[in-house]
């Protein structure tokens, strides 16, 4: 049963990522889209540009000239105006001659190797901007005698105009053996238009290749350079998947494709452009937990200066269900989507060490709020956001509560709980339904009443095809066996609130790490219908109805590993008798008619059944007080 529903529209946008280490964010963060820039010829740098000398070139830490795999100068350069990322303001950076650039000093070791842009180890760089990394060479203007094209790395700072480019030009790359391997790229980052941030977009162009005036040669090695954008701790968008000729793009698939470049221009053209797209911050300190989890009112944004009823949408609470169906956590910095989505106020956190997260209990007005000693400023602070703060912007959408965050312990009802209501804690999953080979669905309910909102989340040990709700006040997302739901309504332990479709090929169906209205529920399992019993098997029990206890007979063919479970008739596991070894012959167990808890059941129809070695077979008993 359920009553005052609410329709909302379904937007689908995807989550953004959380960092796993103190200070910093993640890339997929900073960065809402990989596009192609179009007509956007390649131009060459100008008489106005820096052209860096060989003899800055150097590794650290002596910086001994080294034109294989150097860094531009120790202190690096002065990039003219501050540029956000990975959630720092860096001012300089240091030039590779392996095609890529980085923000914070690099390491000892040369960066030879084009897949340390998906790699965090020590002999890696971090905070890496990559137009085309590879294992590239320098060429002095003496070698143009042994036939190599001399090379030339430039750099222009535009501070009018707010653009900052690196030029490797007649780069020897990828093969230095092959002296008519050369090509010319560009990086190009551009100062914020966002009063609130320094963060702003990244270009990356690709102009001609070849054309060694000092050898007959036309071969060029393009193949297995990286393209994209690293940060801190193994996060980065590969370039190469950009946006496709519908104009969609997938940027979930930029978080983890290693696909490395086959082809000159890696953009599609020398008159294209591969654009990393800055999003858009508006950071302001007092909003925290207001549901903004998209960041619409961003300044520049379509809710930009509108009131909280006009930015806070259905979007919001979606944004945040997708990040936990995918398990890429919203960006977690100070005043960022973690920070606005926590409606509830009970999402901050800390990192004790780099391997060590500590929750900080209080619900507090203010982030300032009862911080650990520990603790000395806001920057060592993240956030967090899950289901229930979606069910909780739901809320606010319904005008059940006035403005968010919601800090008070008590939410407005519909109705109320009768004697034969049992408060809700968790869930059930009613009897499945074969549809196909190995697919099924089945319902899923709560296990007692609710009224009010509802987050809840659980991961099955299947992978899920469909999620359909049963109504417009229940809004749903799902990746591989995550499902996640929200909702705001008045809710019974006899209706479903949503249908899920698995493939499985097992028998029972697991749904673990399940969580309800920010809590931990007990896990819930199942016995999938359809599964037909082998041949030559058989199973029974006597007595049969019974009020004590049953003995049930199984005669095993194969000796193994088996597991005796007993189940409802909806299909739920009561109780395990047996998990383990059994021997070739007659195996008998006991059932006393109690759970695993050791309460004694309901009378009623149950499914004992055994599986294990690729078989399956079971029988019905019943029990009565």
């Amino acid at each position: 049963m359920k009553r005052n529903l609410i329709a909302v529209s379904l937007v689908l946008l995807f989550g953004l990522a959380l960092t796993l280490q103190p200070l910093k964010a993640q890339v997929y963060g900073d960065f809402d889209t990989i596009r192609i820039v179009y007509n956007t010829p390649y131009v060459e740098l100008g008489s106005d540009k820096t052209v860096i000398p060989v003899s800055a070139f150097g590794l650290p830490p002596n910086w001994i000239q080294d034109l294989d795999d150097g860094y531009a100068y120790p202190t690096g350069i002065d990039i003219g105006f501050p540029f956000e990322y990975n959630g720092e303001v860096y001012n300089k950076v240091w030039i590779c001659v392996n095609g890529f650039m980085t923000f914070t000093p690099p390491p000892f070791y040369p960066s030879k190797e084009p897949k340390g842009l998906f790699i965090q180890n020590v002999s890696y760089p971090n905070n890496v901007i990559a137009p085309f990394w590879g294992d590239h060479r320098l060429r002095q203007d003496a070698e143009r005698f042994n036939g190599y094209m001399p090379s030339e790395i430039s750099f222009k700072s535009d501070v009018v105009n707010g653009i900052f480019t690196v030029q490797w030009k007649n780069l020897n790359v990828n093969d230095q053996t092959v002296k008519s391997s050369v090509a010319n790229f560009q990086a190009r980052i551009y100062k914020s238009v966002d009063p609130y941030s320094s963060q702003g977009n990244i270009e990356f162009a690709y102009g001609q290749i070849g054309g060694n005036t000092y050898d007959p040669g036309t071969l060029v090695v393009t193949k297995n350079a990286s393209v994209g954008i690293k940060g801190e701790f193994s996060d980065f968008l590969n370039g190469l998947e950009f946006q496709k000729s519908d104009n969609s793009y997938d940027i979930l698939v930029a978080r983890t494709s290693q696909r490395v470049t086959n082809e000159w221009t890696p953009s599609g053209g020398n008159e294209k452009r591969i654009k990393f797209n800055a999003s858009i911050r508006y950071n302001v300190e007092q909003w925290w937990g207001d549901g903004d989890a998209d960041m619409s009112k961003g300044f520049g944004n379509k809710h930009y200066n509108l009131p909280q009823n006009r930015f806070v949408t259905v979007n919001d609470a979606r944004v945040v269900m997708r990040s936990i169906a995918t398990k890429v956590p919203l960006d977690s910095v100070r005043k960022r989507n973690a920070f606005h989505a926590d409606v509830n106020h009970n999402g901050r956190y800390w990192w004790v060490n780099p391997n060590t997260l500590q929750d900080i209990t209080w619900r507090d007005k203010l982030e300032y709020q009862n911080l650990p000693p520990l603790v000395n400023s806001l920057k060592s602070i993240f956030y967090k956001a899950n289901e229930y703060d979606a069910a909780m912007m739901m809320l606010y959408m319904s005008a059940r509560i006035p403005d968010l965050p919601w800090l008070l312990d008590t939410i407005p009802l519909y109705g109320k709980i009768t004697v034969n209501d049992i408060k809700a804690s968790g869930l059930k999953f009613g009897a499945s339904q074969k549809i196909s080979n190995n697919t099924f669905t089945f319902p899923v309910y709560l296990n007692g009443y609710a009224n009010g909102p509802i987050g809840i989340a659980f991961e099955l040990n299947s992978n899920v095809t469909d999620v359909k709700t049963t109504s417009n006040d229940v809004i749903t997302e799902y990746n591989n066996g995550s499902v996640v739901l929200a909702g705001i309504g008045e809710y019974d332990a006899q209706t479903p609130i949503a249908y899920v479709t698995v493939n499985s090929a097992t028998n029972d169906l697991l749904a673990n790490n399940v969580k309800f209205n920010d809590r931990k529920a007990e896990d819930v399992t199942m016995l999938l219908a359809g599964v037909e019993d082998p041949q030559n098997l058989s199973i029974s029990n006597t007595p049969n109805p019974f009020t004590v206890s049953t003995v049930i007979s199984a005669q095993i063919t194969n000796p193994g590993v088996y597991t005796v479970n007993i189940y409802d008739a909806t299909g739920c596991k009561v109780k395990t008798l047996t998990s383990g070894e059994l021997n070739a012959g007659i195996a008998t167990f006991v059932w006393d008619g109690s759970n695993d808890a050791n309460q004694t059941v309901q009378s009623g129809i149950y499914i004992y059944r055994l599986m294990g070695e690729n078989v399956s077979f079971s029988g019905k008993v019943i029990f009565s007080k």
